[in-house]
């Protein structure tokens, strides 16, 4: 989604911020790109890299006892839940998975979007 699409989702007739066509989740992923102070403007690839980040947080509070599956790890998997939800016991669990699942410097970067 380019930001000319983003734009219309937000704006009502093109002038009334609106977030009544956003779900909950992505609303967090919105503030987290565009209400952060920055040094510089985000990139294209970044957005895109983030957004990859923000689905394999989804994906895990979905099912995170499946995601501990398929890196091995036998511990007892935290419930699911939504974004909205999410607690210390789902932010923990996620940060073993993510160690788990890539290797220490893309673990970092993904860690860093929490």
């Amino acid at each position: 989604m380019d930001h000319e699409d983003m734009r219309s989702l937000l704006l009502k007739d093109g002038k009334t911020l609106t977030l009544e066509f956003i779900e909950d989740d992505w609303i967090f992923f919105l503030f987290y790109l565009y209400g952060k102070t920055r040094n510089k403007q985000l990139q294209p690839n970044s957005i895109l890299e983030y957004k990859r980040d923000m689905n394999v947080l989804l994906e895990f509070l979905v099912d995170p006892a499946n995601a501990f599956n398929t890196v091995g790890l036998a511990d007892p998997a935290p419930p699911s839940c939504s974004l909205k939800d999410i607690g210390r016991l789902q932010l923990r669990a996620y940060e073993r998975y993510i160690k788990e699942r890539y290797a220490p410097n893309s673990a970092v970067r993904k860690l860093s979007f929490l």
